[in-house]
């Protein structure tokens, strides 16, 4: 009975979150420019169309750093196909598409290449490029300094989400209640306990919620340490 209980305060409690949301975010035409599905689950939360190509995929962070790094010029590149990725480590088998023969993009979600490139096409059509919005985090082999250079990009409207504190830099939220990890492990749900998404998406100002601005305290017996997710 209580677990039954749990599930339906749970759903109650999500209902509410996206109403809330979707009342408060007053910018309908947006574009997230996302390392992963974040910005997926965004548009989902407010039943929105994907107006960006970056879902049912992942980018590698040293790769996502150069896509940042030259946007425009490997947007308008024409995605290509690589049968495999120079990252170790991957034993799914999922289509890999390639940028300008240098960006991955992993695919993970999709079966077959045409159907991913139908997609990637046809939202890349849908991109606002005079209201972007760049959100980054710590995860698929991401390195202390790719984080700063992300934060060093003359992006506007970014923020990067980390499991450890990075106090020194702006746009930076960290998830504290995952400060034993050295990576996210629950973006996609714990972005709602610490991050303003409807400010941000609104004004582009990177709003941290109260339960994040508790992690003062966390900071001062947890010091930074690299990240390394090899």
């Amino acid at each position: 009975m209580e677990g039954y209980l749990q599930k339906i305060t749970k759903k109650i409690s999500s209902y509410c979150f996206h109403l809330d949301m979707k009342k408060k975010v007053k910018n309908s035409h947006f574009t997230i420019v996302s390392d992963n599905d974040w910005g997926k689950k965004v548009y989902d939360d407010l039943g929105m169309e994907y107006n960006s190509p970056f879902i049912g995929m992942f980018i590698f962070a040293p790769d996502y750093i150069e896509l940042l790094s030259n946007f425009e010029h490997y947007m308008k590149s024409p995605l290509k196909f690589t049968l495999h990725s120079k990252y170790d480590g991957i034993t799914d088998i999922y289509p890999i598409g390639l940028l300008d023969q240098k960006v991955e993009i992993h695919f993970y979600s999709y079966k077959y290449k045409q159907t991913a490139l139908n997609d990637w096409n046809e939202r890349v059509k849908r991109i606002n490029w005079d209201q972007l919005f760049f959100k980054f985090s710590d995860q698929y082999q991401c390195r202390k300094e790719c984080i700063e250079t992300f934060n060093q990009l003359p992006l506007k409207n970014k923020v990067c989400f980390t499991a450890r504190p990075m106090g020194h830099l702006d746009n930076v939220i960290c998830f504290s209640n995952q400060h034993i990890e050295t990576k996210l492990q629950n973006e996609l749900t714990d972005y709602k306990k610490y991050f303003d998404v409807a400010s941000w998406l609104n004004t582009g100002e990177v709003i941290k919620k109260e339960s994040e601005k508790r992690k003062a305290n966390f900071e001062l017996h947890f010091p930074f340490k690299l990240i390394d997710n090899k």
